[in-house]
């Protein structure tokens, strides 16, 4: 994705001493609705990438103040009383908004820059943390070898590897980075010798849940502290559902155990809430069942594992009906075939390079190889209706499933 902003600079009525008030008000008006919170954290992060990330070919802005010690500050911010009299607090109100104290930031959080060139250059993003955890899952459930490359090898990712790698399935991390899977199918996954380690990875044990529940194993699930204290029922239930034998302490929380089911029930979940995890986890359960497994949320939420598990010949069918309910079918006894798989690079990662190019007069930047699936595009969709510069230069191919600019 080619990012230009030789046309609109940031308004000269805004300081450039920025303060959460301030950023605040600016981003206040009724143009587009956000979270207030995630967007000064996300100004901050901004900030920082700016001035500290290893950008090939960009040239970094020289800030000032106390730019240096956000890094630290973004883990541990301090926070100043609410006073719903000031300025930003009463702005805010009018415009049909609120503030909390976690909203503000102190005076002594303020960050000043100074005016500097725009960004040029190219930025590379690590790959999409969704796709490559289903890479590995999906990988190890297919019959054959499949490579991937692209993959992020975070700690996330990489718990859900060795709980394939444990699971029996074969992973190998090339010379050159690419990450080989030697898949074993369903019917060739063994019980794990100990318990699986998914450490803070909610997407990494939600849906392996719904792997072993389709198949005649048990596995014990466990993680870290703040892992052990989500509640896993949304997705335990349906499993049960489906004919897996769980245990778990109260609300489901790790540690889980789940013998699965030796024919599993095909599904028909009507899920409450629009979760790609729930949905995930009941879809990977329902692939050793015996008929077609259904699953229903109120409204489409990210399809990765759907888009994958057609890239690995999985018969999968989508549709939104007149109420915006999104309805996922598959045809369970599913016998997944080995394929390539070429992570595109995550476009939550990329929201930081691609605002502060938009925001810096000047900028050139060049953001390769972004996944462009519809449900992750917000942020890009937003940016398109202010500027046009940026579309100028979107391309879109698909390689392994997945759509990329």
């Amino acid at each position: 994705m080619y990012v230009s902003n030789r046309v609109q600079p940031w308004p000269s009525k805004y300081p450039h001493s920025v303060r959460g008030s301030w950023v605040a008000k600016r981003l206040a008006t009724p143009m587009v609705t956000c979270d207030l919170k995630q967007i000064l954290m996300a100004v901050k992060a901004i900030l920082v990438v700016a001035h500290f990330s290893r950008i090939r070919g960009i040239r970094k802005p020289s800030l000032t103040g106390e730019i240096a010690s956000c890094r630290s500050r973004m883990l541990s911010v301090r926070r100043a009383s609410l006073n719903i009299d000031s300025g930003p607090a009463r702005h805010l109100a009018r415009n049909g908004l609120s503030m909390s104290n976690d909203d503000i930031l102190t005076r002594s959080e303020t960050l000043t820059s100074g005016r500097h060139d725009g960004l040029t250059g190219q930025f590379d993003v690590p790959g999409d943390k969704s796709i490559s955890h289903r890479s590995f899952i999906l990988g190890g459930l297919a019959i054959g070898t499949t490579r991937v490359t692209g993959l992020l090898e975070g700690d996330d990712v990489m718990a859900t590897g060795r709980a394939m790698q444990a699971l029996g399935a074969g992973i190998i991390r090339d010379s050159d980075g690419s990450w080989t899977i030697t898949g074993v199918s369903t019917a060739g996954l063994v019980s794990p010798e100990a318990p699986l380690d998914l450490g803070n990875s909610g997407t990494g044990v939600r849906l392996l849940m719904g792997v072993v529940a389709g198949l005649p194993i048990t596995a014990t699930f466990c993680g870290d502290e703040s892992l052990s204290r989500r509640p896993m029922a949304r997705v335990t239930d349906p499993l049960e559902l489906m004919g897996a034998k769980i245990t778990a302490r109260d609300g489901g929380r790790l540690p889980v155990t789940i013998t699965g089911a030796r024919t599993p029930l095909a599904a028909d979940h009507a899920s409450k809430v629009a979760s790609a995890q729930i949905k995930s986890a009941v879809l990977l359960a329902g692939l050793n069942a015996r008929g077609t497994s259904v699953v229903r949320e109120p409204h489409a939420s990210r399809d990765h594992t759907e888009s994958m598990l057609r890239h690995f010949g999985a018969n999968v069918r989508q549709q939104v009906e007149a109420d915006g309910t999104h309805v996922v079918e598959l045809e369970g006894e599913a016998m997944l075939a080995a394929s390539d798989v070429v992570v595109p690079r995550d476009p939550s990662s990329a929201a930081f390079p691609m605002v502060a190019a938009l925001i810096t007069e000047g900028s050139d930047m060049l953001i390769p190889g972004i996944g462009m699936n519809p449900l992750r595009t917000g942020l890009i969709t937003t940016c398109l209706l202010y500027t046009s510069d940026a579309a100028d230069d979107m391309q879109c191919v698909d390689l392994g499933g997945r759509r990329i600019i």
